[in-house]
């Protein structure tokens, strides 16, 4: 087989490019992982270490500045203390670690974990270590207090929060208290900004596997150069879909949220996402002067329904069952 040349270069160029567009700036190095996807039912979409299209699996890891997306399934996630949280359908949520110095004449380092939920509902409970539990949606930032209970957002945007044990240390933002959001109709989540970016990032990064498996397969006859060239457009297109996903939950975050820190990360990323997609723009006509073709843009196909592992129950219920006025049963998780 003959080497790829130029063309495969841009493609690992691209598709180094893509994994290191994230989100949040000051989060921990993605080289353990600090939780697993313990349990999912249904589609389920996952952005690990920057990659979009990760397979599915029971015990999968998840590093910091993951994103798991749900569709018509849910998605359990066990962290490295124990603590767990139950994503629902049409939910949208970003894990991430940072470490922080803290104190003002004493500094002391500690670590932060900061789950930004941008859309759906999101059932938690702590864990038992030192790890500080930040929740985040568009519009509020809260830090927890040894508590388990509920998340949502609403079809207006509006954060909801119950709790079912503890309280929070300190809270930022607008929220409705002890209320927890019906779920959204389908055909609605369906069209929310953040679920459709990532829907399109997820099967471009297919398309682009699918290409370079393509490109393999054609070393050696008349048609390698084209096929290169098409994997290395893929590849740049799925980048730029992969930056646009970051950029539009920046944007909505930085609309809305009123902490500095978030919106200080949300802005970084912007300028993150913007100089990915000036780059994987010039390597698409780069291959398309070399033979590729562009595809329409904005179209996507979902991916397969995942086989299901069932969700394993633990024994405390992270919601109680009577407040909660919802459109399925509460889940015990």
């Amino acid at each position: 087989m003959r080497p790829w040349g130029k063309t495969n270069k841009i493609f690992l160029v691209l598709f180094i490019m893509s994994l290191s567009v994230i989100l949040s700036a000051p989060a921990f190095a993605a080289v353990n992982p600090v939780a697993k996807l313990s349990a999912f039912t249904g589609t389920v979409l996952i952005k690990s270490q920057g990659e979009w299209g990760v397979e599915l699996k029971a015990d999968l890891p998840l590093y910091s500045d993951d994103k798991i997306v749900t569709k018509d399934g849910s998605a359990t996630i066990t962290f490295d203390d124990g603590a767990v949280m139950e994503l629902k359908k049409n939910s949208n949520l970003l894990i991430y670690k940072q470490e922080k110095e803290e104190g003002l004449l004493r500094k002391t380092q500690v670590v932060q974990r900061r789950l930004r939920l941008m859309l759906g509902k999101m059932l938690f409970k702590s864990g038992k270590s030192n790890v500080s539990n930040i929740l985040e949606t568009p519009t509020m930032v809260c830090g927890l207090r040894g508590t388990a209970g509920t998340i949502s957002i609403d079809e207006s945007g509006v954060t909801h929060l119950q709790f079912a044990e503890g309280g929070f240390s300190y809270i930022n933002g607008e929220f409705i208290p002890d209320s927890v959001a019906a779920d959204l109709p389908d055909e609605l989540a369906n069209m929310n900004p953040v679920q459709r970016a990532a829907f399109v990032a997820a099967a471009a990064a297919d398309q682009a596997k699918n290409a370079a498996a393509l490109a393999s397969q054609a070393a050696g006859t008349p048609e390698e150069a084209k096929a290169r060239a098409q994997a290395a457009y893929n590849a740049a297109r799925a980048a730029e879909l992969a930056a646009e996903e970051v950029k539009v939950q920046a944007n909505i975050v930085l609309a809305s949220n009123p902490d500095p820190e978030v919106v200080a990360q949300a802005n970084e990323a912007i300028t993150q996402a913007d100089s990915a997609i000036n780059e994987s723009q010039g390597a698409q006509q780069q291959s398309i002067d070399n033979g590729a073709v562009r595809e329409a843009p904005g179209t996507f196909i979902m991916p397969a329904v995942p086989e299901t592992v069932p969700t394993p129950g633990f024994e405390v219920p992270v919601t109680p069952e009577a407040p909660i006025q919802d459109t399925e049963p509460a889940s015990p998780v």
